[in-house]
């Protein structure tokens, strides 16, 4: 069996057969950088790439499915499928407004900015909302809920109906 020939490290001089794992080992890339050894490297590096695989199957679950629903629900990790502005153009239609008051309008936690005067093009569900507040303001004052002048809908797309007397 042949062996290999030493090679001298160019940073200390010593003679070493394998100079990657001896400059990996002697020699780390910062002060206090820990030390690992080569098997202890391939076990992170698959256990990394373990991650990064099912967060990648994860991705394609949340892209595949409607928001709102959950995923992995049996997991830790369990959460909804999050809402988007390209989701609410890709399943309702547009329309086109002016605007006359300054007001965010925020719909399971997409939010559309309405400027003052700017002519603005938005799916049709937050231009409802702003209608809807707009003439709520005018007839009764601000009944929505309020964050810094944001108007949160609380429910599905299209807003909160009129509320209803229960009767027993």
């Amino acid at each position: 069996m042949a062996t290999k020939e030493k090679v001298d490290c160019p940073e200390c001089g010593k003679g070493c057969v394998n100079l990657k794992a001896h400059t990996r080992l002697a020699h780390p890339i910062e002060e206090g950088t820990p030390v690992l050894s080569y098997k202890t490297e391939r076990i992170l590096q698959k256990e990394i790439s373990q991650i990064v695989a099912n967060e990648m199957q994860t991705q394609e679950k949340i892209s595949s499915r409607i928001p709102g629903t959950k995923i992995d629900i049996h997991k830790p990790s369990a959460r909804k499928i999050p809402f988007t502005l390209e989701w609410f153009k890709e399943h309702h239609p547009m329309g086109t407004i002016v605007p006359e008051e300054t007001l965010p309008v925020i719909l399971n936690g997409v939010r559309v900015q309405f400027f003052a005067g700017e002519e603005i093009t938005a799916p049709k569900p937050f231009i409802g909302e702003y209608h809807r507040w707009r003439s709520a303001k005018r007839s009764q004052g601000a009944s929505r809920p309020m964050v810094e002048g944001a108007l949160f809908i609380l429910g599905g797309v299209g807003g909160l109906g009129p509320e209803s007397e229960e009767t027993t």
